[in-house]
């Protein structure tokens, strides 16, 4: 099952003991509580648990910031040891390379991955959401610098990670 083969051949030899997709046991524990909107008035009462089923692989991925950072480093070419068969350096540049770009020339798609520039820098990016849940997950490759972004609310991390971003860039390509 997909599940089993990610864990086994990605999640395990990068050292994210922490991500799954269906906490259990201390996992479980450490899962947010989640909060839909209310057009009206805020934060709505907590969301039930999401159940993805066949969708899990394109976001049912339970995580921590700190596992996201061992994943960042590999696609920013620093594999963690014992990591580095993970993803060949090959693979990271065909994922971050331009397969279509938009008709004004600013952003486009990768293998998996939005595709940009803020203030001159390249950025690759994925973000996602559930009912309760924003998440966004930013790399600079040529400045060697990643950020990611979880959110137990609607559509924050997109705007966050995007204002971080445009502070690291200037101030990390110095």
């Amino acid at each position: 099952p997909y599940d089993v083969w990610v864990g086994e051949q990605i999640l395990g030899p990068l050292g994210m003991s922490s991500s799954s997709f269906a906490p259990a046991g201390d996992r479980a524990d450490r899962v947010t509580t989640l909060y839909p909107w209310a057009e009206d008035d805020g934060a709505g009462p907590p969301c039930p648990e999401m159940r993805l089923g066949c969708f899990s692989p394109v976001g049912g991925l339970y995580s921590s910031v700190v596992d996201m950072a061992r994943f960042i480093a590999l696609h920013l070419g620093h594999a963690p040891t014992g990591a580095e068969g993970v993803l060949r350096p090959s693979s990271v540049r065909e994922m971050q390379t331009v397969q279509w770009m938009s008709d004004d020339g600013q952003s486009g798609r990768g293998l998996g991955w939005a595709l940009g520039r803020t203030q001159g820098t390249r950025w690759v990016g994925h973000g996602g959401g559930l009912p309760g849940l924003s998440t966004d997950l930013v790399l600079l490759p040529e400045l060697g610098v990643g950020v990611a972004v979880f959110s137990n609310g609607r559509g924050a991390a997109g705007d966050v990670s995007r204002a971080t971003v445009g502070i690291l860039a200037p101030a990390v390509a110095r």
